[in-house]
């Protein structure tokens, strides 16, 4: 049994035998295929699967054809490695929906296979408080290719949701109160921005009194 990996190609060779006659592979295998010449042939696959191949030495003067047992070539899974990029969305109120994507960090894909999208969760169910979360990848989807042949490892990214101003105060009156002191109130923002609102800073103008 002979090992490779999907999307490489396998030199095959043989030893033994007597005779100048030429040896050839072939194989039945579906998905299969030996290519390349006298010396050089190879063997590669479509998928990640089992190839039987047999190889044949030519009859010369002195011997006559003859054909080896079959042999397994066995083509395992790719492995890869998806990780989910970092995200940083600003506080709104609600829970965030941010346009998640991936990196391929380790391996690659095979000639033209491709993925399209995947599945993310977050460390706690529909992020919406300022701080950080955990995206976790999965359920790669191939929009190309077959995720059958990859064996494939999924890497957390972050999530992280940033404060923002806060609203302004609201329902601001002032009155006038004995010694000629003026009496403020107002409610407190309708958005806090996602961070606790410590204090407020008033500031006082005073036109020409005469």
């Amino acid at each position: 049994v002979s090992q490779s990996r999907y999307g490489t190609s396998l030199s095959l060779t043989t030893s033994g035998g007597s005779g100048t006659g030429a040896v050839t592979f072939s194989t039945n295998t579906a998905g299969c295929t030996v290519g390349g010449t006298a010396g050089t042939y190879t063997m590669s696959s479509t998928s990640a699967q089992t190839c039987v191949v047999t190889a044949t030495k030519a009859a010369d003067a002195n011997y006559n054809s003859i054909s080896s047992a079959a042999t397994n070539v066995v083509f395992g899974t790719r492995s890869i490695t998806l990780t989910a990029a970092n995200q940083s969305v600003s506080y709104t109120g609600s829970a965030v929906s941010p346009t998640n994507s991936f990196t391929i960090t380790s391996g690659s894909l095979a000639g033209s296979d491709a993925i399209s999208s995947a599945t993310y969760s977050y460390s706690t169910a529909n992020p919406t408080n300022v701080g950080t979360y955990t995206i976790t990848p999965s359920l790669a989807v191939f929009s190309t290719g077959s995720g059958s042949n990859y064996s494939i490892t999924y890497a957390t990214g972050t999530l992280t949701i940033t404060a923002v101003a806060p609203g302004a105060p609201q329902s601001f009156t002032a009155s006038s109160a004995a010694d000629a002191r003026s009496v403020l109130a107002w409610t407190a923002p309708s958005s806090t921005g996602g961070s606790a609102i410590t204090g407020y800073t008033v500031t006082a103008s005073y036109s020409d009194i005469s």
